[in-house]
């Protein structure tokens, strides 16, 4: 059971923090720029100049307990810094601001959690892990930093950001150059891209990415995963892919975009793209760029974009039962497709069909 402290006390010591050392708790005074080495709840807010605290042991827990660690803008420092690579650090329930970078995890550091905490306001990246494998963010808000809400660095794998949300980033909402991380059932918007995935086998799945002043979700990572994301309202792309090989779109939705709702260009090969929905987009409601390879198109839906339902340049590109209903140009138009059948379109002024035979 965690000792309090009066208001009286905990005024007579601010900035102090209660610490929890071989299990029994005591009070220590904790300043910015200290090292943490036992777990540590504030009990006030912390105004730092200069940098916030270092973690310097592993299964360190830092409670924000409702209480903001506070920095005066400079860009070299850094909220909660583990640069050292301890494992098992737990960042929890409050807030972290106006720092370089709000909260930093490297050095190979395994398994870290972050609950519940607000990062806001940082000149360059609200959370970074530059190098830190199966770390899990959750319930965490990373909003009106200066470069990117989360960045996942190239040697980061593992790592998770869930139910968690990236709102007014300059940057992306979330960096990924690492492989094999999740981005899950988050909000994503107001960022410059709703999400940038450059690393591999990396997946979005759940999420929803709006109103980001770019595209909402922009691939350029082999073996992507896009599954289950709704995806609308941004000026750029709803979700491109661009440059990268078997990335696989299922049950997206891509409504109201600036521009295409779905547009795989650039040297990409193997993009399938299974039972998404395009509705209502400034351009397409999917394109296929003439350099890709080896696109699969089947069971999507295109209706009401403002150009053509499914516009594909692309020779070889499989089409197969399809439906584009209602457009403002062609339903389905094709270049030298590999026509799979089932096709659908209607209602489409300029013609429904072009390369491939429409039930």
């Amino acid at each position: 059971m965690q000792t309090r402290i009066s208001p009286r006390r905990a005024l007579l010591l601010a900035p102090l923090l209660l610490v929890t050392l071989g299990g029994a708790p005591a009070v220590a005074q904790v300043a910015c720029g200290d090292t943490i080495t036992g777990s540590v709840a504030l009990v006030s807010d912390l105004d730092c100049t200069g940098s916030g605290l270092l973690v310097g042991a592993d299964k360190v827990t830092i409670d924000l307990n409702g209480f903001t660690l506070r920095g005066d803008g400079d860009l070299e420092d850094v909220g909660i810094d583990n640069g050292g690579g301890f494992d098992r650090l737990t960042i929890q329930n409050g807030r972290v601001e106006e720092f370089g970078e709000g909260i930093s995890i490297g050095g190979d550091a395994q398994q870290a959690s972050v609950q519940d905490v607000v990062v806001f306001g940082c000149a360059s990246d609200g959370i970074d892990l530059n190098d830190s494998d199966l770390a899990r963010i959750t319930g965490t808000l990373v909003t009106a930093n200066g470069g990117a809400g989360l960045q996942i660095g190239e040697n980061a794998t593992g790592n998770r950001f869930e139910k968690s949300a990236a709102v007014g980033n300059v940057g992306p909402g979330v960096e990924i150059h690492g492989s094999e991380n999740s981005v899950l059932k988050s909000e994503l918007t107001l960022n410059g891209d709703g999400a940038l995935v450059l690393g591999n086998a990396n997946t979005l799945s759940g999420n929803a990415a709006y109103r980001n002043e770019d595209d909402g979700l922009e691939v350029r990572g082999d073996d992507t995963e896009v599954r289950k994301n709704a995806v609308f309202g941004n000026l750029g792309e709803g979700i491109e892919v661009d440059d990268a090989s078997n990335a696989w779109l299922e049950r997206n939705t891509a409504s109201g975009n600036g521009e295409n709702g779905i547009w795989v260009d650039g040297a990409s090969s193997g993009a399938r793209l299974v039972r998404n929905t395009t509705q209502g987009n400034d351009f397409q409601g999917i394109q296929i760029d003439p350099e890709p390879t080896g696109s699969v198109l089947e069971r999507n839906t295109s209706s009401g974009n403002l150009l053509a339902g499914l516009q594909v340049f692309a020779p070889g590109t499989v089409l197969k039962k399809n439906t584009a209903t209602a457009n403002g140009g062609r339903g389905i138009a094709a270049t030298s497709p590999i026509d799979g059948g089932g096709n659908r379109a209607s209602f489409n002024p300029d013609a429904d069909c072009e390369g491939v035979v429409c039930q």
